[in-house]
């Protein structure tokens, strides 16, 4: 017993050092990132700095996007970075970049009014981690610009930890860590923005789900509460990855346990009141449209053929296609800082190797029932994706669909790379021993492809 036990102490200290180093890797490399850097961070953290204040949800002025009143400091701050986007010569100095760090927060009194549309129809609970890095820095009486550092290091850990949980509950396909690790999904990671949250959060809840679908295992009331609780985070905050609402029920179904029906039921109509609200109350005229989002919805709801073909004729666009693989893979900062070009194609047959390794048969009818499960989840959220942008983004009537980028394919990507290898996935050491080579050549490709990419558009 003593020995058993010595060797779960020693697992356990193991992880725990690999979280450690990953942990602190991934802050030296997130110093190469200058502030505001992540599509929309500048908005995101804004909306942190309000919740970190009491205001749950956003205001409006005549005439003006949605927004919030935010401290004068922190709109120095994220307005001296954000000269950066769009501008890839544009490079600051140490002296910039010091003055804007050492601004100070002004305190209740002095505050203007931000606008930050983009994160009206975000539940706020997804901003929890970057609210308290934030508060906690003010109250330390730190800068602003420690204050966010703070922020990022505290938004990396939660993610790192979910990630963690998730895959002491299931162990994670090649092609998931695959994706995780693309020069994409480690710079969104980095970065206070909602990506990795949602991404970790997303794992938790499939790896749940699967763990609901062992033969060996008790579905225990813990496991149902932690499903519903990550995904109120997870649909509340991405809209497309609605689909996953089916997890409870499906669990339901297979265990017969009423608190799954009443938490997936409760889900649901959280998540249902949260869309109607935001569409009801956002102000957005980032993108001038005769027509208002609730009209244009309605307008497909009612010619569903009109979204098909919108959708048909994007998908048929080659520059669009090459633009989601690109974006996917790693389109960096606000999509102004690409990787260097030979690296795309040796990352997608790195993906492609990851997604063959990943690959398992069903070992019994449950087994093949969650991967049904997952696939058509994947599929659905993928094709909400492009009803998501044609209804809020695109002007109307629509030809083709614009706003997409390949991130966001993200989550129904390791939605499917968790159904090819199913709830056990069983392969000899040969077949471990072959994945960890692919992993361990892939990573090393991908991390090359960032530090180079990060050097290119931010280095000087």
């Amino acid at each position: 017993m003593k020995s058993s036990l010595n060797a779960v102490d020693l697992k356990t200290l193991g992880k725990l050092l690999i979280c450690i180093v990953l942990a602190v890797a991934g802050w030296s490399l997130s110093l190469m990132i200058p502030p505001m850097q992540s599509p929309d961070e500048n908005q995101h953290v804004a909306r942190a700095h309000l919740l970190a204040h009491g205001a749950l949800s956003l205001s409006t002025l005549p005439g003006r996007n949605s927004g919030g009143w935010v401290d004068v400091g922190l709109v120095a701050f994220m307005n001296g970075y954000m000269t950066l986007p769009g501008n890839p010569a544009r490079r600051l100095s140490g002296g910039e970049r010091s003055q804007l760090d050492q601004e100070k927060w002004h305190g209740e009194g002095s505050r203007v009014y931000y606008e930050m549309p983009g994160t009206g129809y975000y539940l706020p609970l997804a901003y929890l981690p970057h609210a308290a890095g934030l508060r906690g820095g003010e109250l330390l009486g730190l800068s602003v610009g420690r204050s966010y550092g703070l922020t990022r290091i505290l938004v990396l850990l939660t993610c790192l930890s979910l990630c963690a949980l998730s895959f002491s509950l299931h162990r994670p396909p090649p092609l998931v860590i695959a994706v995780l690790l693309l020069p994409m999904s480690v710079f969104q990671l980095l970065s206070p923005s909602l990506d990795g949250i949602t991404t970790s959060l997303a794992l938790v809840a499939t790896s749940v789900f699967l763990y609901g679908f062992d033969e060996d295992q008790v579905w225990p009331r813990w496991a149902s509460w932690t499903l519903a609780s990550s995904l109120l985070v997870v649909v509340g905050s991405r809209v497309h990855l609605l689909p996953m609402v089916m997890m409870p029920f499906i669990l339901y179904w297979k265990h017969r346990q009423r608190r799954d029906l009443y938490l997936g039921s409760g889900l649901v109509l959280v998540s249902m009141a949260w869309f109607v609200y935001a569409l009801l109350w956002t102000t957005d005229l980032r993108v001038v449209r005769s027509h208002g989002t609730l009209d244009v919805l309605r307008y497909y709801l009612t010619h569903p053929w009109e979204a098909t073909q919108a959708i048909r004729r994007t998908l048929q666009d080659a520059d669009m296609r090459d633009f989601y693989f690109r974006s996917f893979v790693g389109n960096l900062g606000w999509l102004d800082a690409p990787l260097r070009s030979f690296f795309y194609p040796w990352l997608g047959i790195g993906l492609g190797l990851c997604a063959l390794a990943s690959i398992s048969s069903p070992k019994h009818v449950g087994d093949l029932h969650a991967r049904v499960v997952l696939l058509a989840i994947a599929f659905a959220s993928s094709i909400l994706v492009f009803i998501a942008l044609l209804v809020t983004w695109t002007p109307h009537p629509a030809h083709v669909i614009v706003g997409v980028q390949g991130r966001y394919f993200v989550v129904p990507i390791l939605l499917t790379a968790y159904a090819m290898s199913g709830v056990v996935p069983d392969k000899g050491t040969w077949r471990q021993s072959l994945d960890w080579l692919v992993l361990v050549a892939f990573s090393a490709l991908s991390l090359t492809a960032l530090f180079l990419g990060l050097q290119d558009r931010f280095a000087g």
